[in-house]
């Protein structure tokens, strides 16, 4: 009787155009569904965000995946604890249970897996558009427990560094 895995949550946004080129603009690849925009991290066969379009930005809901067993003793205990099952609202997949959380957000449950990892030709963590070259190379040199407090993170193109903030404390 568990959950296995977060499918994807659901943002109901006024423009799902201008919230795919923001995450768009971090890393994840939109594709357009028509009533939905349907956003995944670089490398992934399932959907980690969706936006659907709504008066006001709001969470729209969750989709959770478990198991057919999972989902019947689920739903089981859904009743016994009174909970409402509703039915899908009109921009989400019919598939599963439809409820709502003690603070009202919307809950989907269904039979779901979570998808395994594409074969990709390379990893593609944090790699953005225009911003690859920026955390290409880490560079961590100890800092002694007195300089700790010290110690800064410097940025630049090709190295982040860790230093002190200050010439007079030694770093090994």
């Amino acid at each position: 009787m568990a959950v296995k895995s977060l499918q994807h949550f659901c943002l109901a946004v006024p423009d799902p155009a201008l919230g795919g080129r923001f995450y768009e603009d971090f890393g994840l690849e939109a594709e357009d569904r028509g009533d939905r925009l349907a956003l995944r991290c670089a490398g992934r066969d399932q959907d980690q965000i969706v936006l659907v379009e709504g008066a006001r930005r709001q969470m729209h809901h969750i989709s959770l995946g478990t198991d057919t067993a999972g989902l019947e003793t689920l739903k089981k205990a859904l009743e016994a604890n009174g909970t409402e099952l509703l039915d899908p609202p009109a921009l989400a997949p019919g598939e599963g249970l439809w409820f709502r959380d003690p603070e009202g957000v919307l809950i989907n449950l269904s039979v779901a897996e979570s998808a395994p990892w594409a074969d990709a030709p390379e990893w593609r963590i944090n790699k953005t558009r225009g911003m690859s070259s920026f955390a290409a190379h880490v560079d961590f040199r100890p800092v002694t427990p007195s300089s700790s407090r010290a110690a800064s993170v410097i940025y630049s193109r090709s190295r982040r560094i860790l230093r002190p903030k200050s010439n007079s404390i030694p770093v090994c």
